[in-house]
């Protein structure tokens, strides 16, 4: 018997020892570090099996560890989860182990695309067009089928808020406008619903503010005035005033925005003068859409003014403005600032 129970134990020596050695290999190479020399994006389709990852990793010089002992490691643990689909960022850092458990948490990379305040929708859409690892689905659309498409009511134009969007590859770009329009309507809601102690709507502004949608369209017309932020109240009151009073808003951007791809960047008597849609010199009260995407100070402004009895104002020529009370004194601003601002430009550079 006893030659059979020396057998029996150096069967299970040898048996604990191969599986040790086997674990020291396994661990020794599932630690090396990765040898590459910089981030990488490593894409899993949908339906890939581990020997394909395993080899497409293996191939892109991805993988430190021997593909064989890899894919072994990752089916004795698979009780640890699977690999999910999805774009992956890989970094010299990491070692196989923390490549693996990415691989199944489903820690994808996340792009980011911004959209800066006072955009055009028609500036939105051409950064969506431009981002390749995006879904293109709204880009045939029209702006009317557009906002069909989002559930928007009338024009898409200004119902988009402008912030820095995170998606992972093969995002659809409408989910991205989507969450943009979601995040405006509460933005307008909250302030509509709370806005500030401090507010002074005249009875005037409130009828021409009759709903949340004005406020958006006179939000993004003091967007487009100014980019100085203590200038902006001051000119919502301008705008205000003037609505109490029934006097046009007269305001620049608006002309523009109604002359769209005609507009060669010189503004013109002849613009001026010529009516349309969205030309607050020629026509009372706010112009029939936003013109652009308002960030949420000039919604706050649009809703809380300043209290003044400014009626005008004119662009000093660094990013500031001049109010003035009357119009003769806003007369004499604009001679002054515009001689100002063409002795700027006839000065050499």
């Amino acid at each position: 018997m006893r030659p059979l129970i020396y057998i029996v134990l150096y069967g299970t020596m040898l048996v604990i020892i191969l599986a040790t050695a086997t674990a020291v290999l396994v661990h020794r190479e599932m630690s090396l570090l990765l040898s590459v020399d910089a981030d990488a994006l490593f894409d899993i389709p949908r339906g890939a099996h581990l020997n394909q990852v395993t080899q497409a990793l293996s191939q892109a010089e991805l993988l430190s560890a021997n593909p064989l002992l890899f894919q072994a490691y990752a089916r004795a643990t698979r009780y640890r989860g699977v690999i999910q689909a999805g774009e992956y960022k890989i970094s010299s850092g990491m070692d196989s182990y923390a490549l693996l458990k990415r691989f199944r948490a489903g820690e994808v990379y996340h792009y980011n695309i911004t959209f800066p305040e006072g955009w055009h929708l028609s500036a939105w859409r051409a950064a969506l067009k431009d981002t390749a690892e995006l879904q293109h689905e709204g880009g045939h659309l029209s702006d009317t089928e557009l906002a069909t498409a989002l559930g928007i009511e009338g024009a898409p134009e200004g119902w988009f808020y402008p912030d820095t969007y995170s998606f992972v590859k093969g995002s659809r770009d409408l989910a991205i406008l989507h969450r943009a329009h979601v995040k405006m309507k509460q933005l307008l809601a909250r302030e509509w619903a709370h806005p500030s102690p401090s507010s002074g709507l005249s009875d005037g502004a409130r009828e021409s503010l009759s709903d949340p949608y004005a406020v958006l369209i006179l939000a993004s017309m003091i967007e487009k005035e100014t980019g100085y932020e203590p200038d902006r109240a001051i000119i919502a009151s301008v705008f205000h005033n003037r609505l109490r009073r029934g006097m046009r808003l007269q305001s620049d951007p608006t002309v523009i925005y109604g002359l769209a791809e005609t507009y060669a960047g010189n503004l013109t008597r002849r613009h001026i003068d010529t009516d349309g849609p969205f030309n607050t010199y020629t026509r009372s009260g706010l112009p029939p859409t936003p013109i652009c995407s308002p960030g949420p100070a000039s919604i706050k402004a649009a809703l809380s003014p300043a209290t003044s009895d400014y009626l005008y104002f004119v662009a000093k020529g660094n990013g500031e403005s001049h109010f003035s009370s009357t119009l003769d004194e806003h007369i004499l601003a604009v001679r002054r600032y515009q001689q100002t601002n063409r002795q700027k430009s006839d000065r050499p550079q």
